[in-house]
């Protein structure tokens, strides 16, 4: 039976929230995929802070980054930028992020792509 394991099980990436964060920006080049992203905190994140008026979250700039990336395989990619209330663009959420078989697969409105990766971190600005 095939091993699957959520981001909420990583070290790192356990009081973040995904699904309601929002990706800026995606990078890449031969040894790291990067989602600059405005990123959900949860609670027990140690930067945690109430949210501001009128958000329902923590939001805070981050990176996402998977370090020492390989056979990144794009399986669709969408560049395609959304416009909120407040006229801010991104590129939608991340919806799924899992590891199967080693490869870590990530899902959202801006593609879907499965690669190799070293480890994965979250930086805040």
């Amino acid at each position: 039976m095939t091993e699957r394991s959520g981001y909420w099980d990583w070290a790192g990436l356990r009081e973040i929230y995904l699904e309601d964060s929002f990706v800026l920006d995606i990078k890449e080049d031969s040894s790291e995929l990067r989602f600059r992203m405005e990123l959900v905190l949860r609670e027990g994140h140690p930067s945690f802070h109430a949210p501001l008026p009128n958000e329902q979250y923590c939001f805070a700039p981050a990176t996402l980054v998977f370090r020492g990336a390989k056979d990144v395989q794009w399986v669709e990619r969408n560049d395609v930028r959304s416009v909120d209330a407040d006229g801010e663009r991104d590129l939608g959420n991340v919806d799924q992020l899992y590891r199967e078989e080693g490869r870590c697969h990530l899902a959202g409105d801006w593609g879907r792509v499965s690669l190799l990766a070293d480890t994965v971190e979250v930086i805040l600005d």
